[in-house]
């Protein structure tokens, strides 16, 4: 499940559309988190079933795929501004620092 993360950390500017493979991976990742026996892929089926089906409360629903995929958006845009930043960082740092992580 780690592939569509660092594939965002890699790729910072990447095109991301609720289309793309990563995305998808992405929004089944996250239907797990809200429902470990669910197997779903969509968001919005996920919200509609927890919703209608087992009552849970509005606020313990996932987003829907609309509000994950700017979320998303949003965090590969900051990863991709970061990005740069950390690299350098660690290149400054003296060896030695680096052995402990």
């Amino acid at each position: 499940m780690v592939f569509p993360f660092n594939n965002f950390m890699n790729h910072p500017y990447m095109t991301v559309t609720v289309n793309c493979k990563q995305f998808q991976l992405l929004e089944r990742f996250t239907v797990i988190i809200y429902n470990k026996t669910s197997n779903l892929d969509s968001v919005n089926e996920a919200r509609r079933e927890l919703f209608s089906q087992k009552n849970w409360p509005m606020e313990k629903i996932p987003p829907t795929q609309e509000a994950l995929l700017q979320h998303t958006l949003r965090a590969v845009y900051q990863a991709g501004i970061w990005e740069p930043v950390i690299n350098v960082s660690r290149s400054l740092q003296p060896q030695r620092a680096l052995d402990g992580l």
